[in-house]
């Protein structure tokens, strides 16, 4: 933002350049800030849930390059995320109106409990899950935990649209860690928007408590637990014998594109 009063009176480009370079500033500012809450979280032992929830190999390569974790600096993929952080503040304030008590409507809240659970063991290696909010309802001595994922989406064919697999991974990894730890959990909510009108499509994952509407999707945990369990096993598995785990075939390309382990992978692939 470097151009004179007189030049942004005179050249409406002068303005738009202008502009331009403060909404790169603010990406700037947002992403460091969100990229040290980030690395903070996590541990040397931890398998993180994004990762493992998007790609088993992706969290492989994580987790045995700590060190190499850098935030995403694709410009197009940094101004959908920020989309996405603002949609979050709109949707907190929103959730905050049901009664009971919400985690996730602070940054400080994404590295502690409820929001970031672990699964606790002897094990060395444990799985680390974050969701976006967590809504506590108490009932008498009981709280029931609700975990709510937040994705914003520009989905070309919204009516037709369910959800996207690694999305529900990750929610499905925050009720694993969670149930591993004693936690009452009712149901767990993948909650989308849409950017352009922030309409809204749930998919709700019965878990203590058996749901199922017409209209709705509905999955049951019971029902993927299992293959949770099983992902959790053979990243494990990879990790101690170092052996590159095989590449999944449902991660969508644009998820590939922007991977900062893409170069490993095509050569593990060749």
């Amino acid at each position: 933002m470097g151009n004179t009063l007189k030049k942004l009176i005179n050249n409406p480009d002068a303005f738009y350049e202008d502009l331009d370079s403060a909404v790169n500033q603010i990406l700037d500012i947002e992403f460091d800030a969100r990229f040290e809450e980030w690395k903070a979280r996590g541990t040397d032992t931890q398998v993180r849930a994004s990762s493992l929830g998007t790609c088993i190999r992706q969290a492989y390569y994580s987790f045995n390059d700590q060190a190499q974790r850098t935030p995403v600096t694709d410009p197009m993929a940094r101004r959908r995320m920020y989309m996405g952080f603002v949609n979050e503040e709109i949707m907190g304030k929103i959730i905050d109106k049901i009664p009971g008590t919400t985690f996730g409507l602070t940054s400080v809240e994404q590295n502690s409990f409820p929001i970031h659970v672990e699964q606790k063991d002897d094990d060395d290696i444990h799985p680390a899950a974050t969701t976006d909010f967590v809504k506590i309802l108490e009932d008498k001595d009981d709280k029931h935990y609700i975990p709510i994922e937040l994705k914003s989406t520009d989905v070309y064919k919204w009516k037709e649209f369910t959800y996207w697999k690694y999305h529900l991974k990750q929610l499905l990894l925050w009720i694993y860690c969670a149930k591993e730890n004693g936690l009452h959990v009712p149901y767990g909510i993948l909650l989308y928007t849409r950017r352009s009108t922030m309409e809204m499509k749930s998919v709700i994952i019965s878990v203590d408590t058996v749901y199922s509407k017409m209209g709705k999707v509905c999955e049951s945990y019971d029902h993927w637990r299992p293959f949770i369990h099983d992902l959790i096993y053979r990243l494990k598995w990879s990790i101690r014998e170092h052996v590159v785990p095989e590449k999944p075939t449902d991660v969508p390309q644009y998820i590939c594109k922007t991977c900062p382990h893409l170069g490993k992978c095509l050569n593990d692939e060749n």
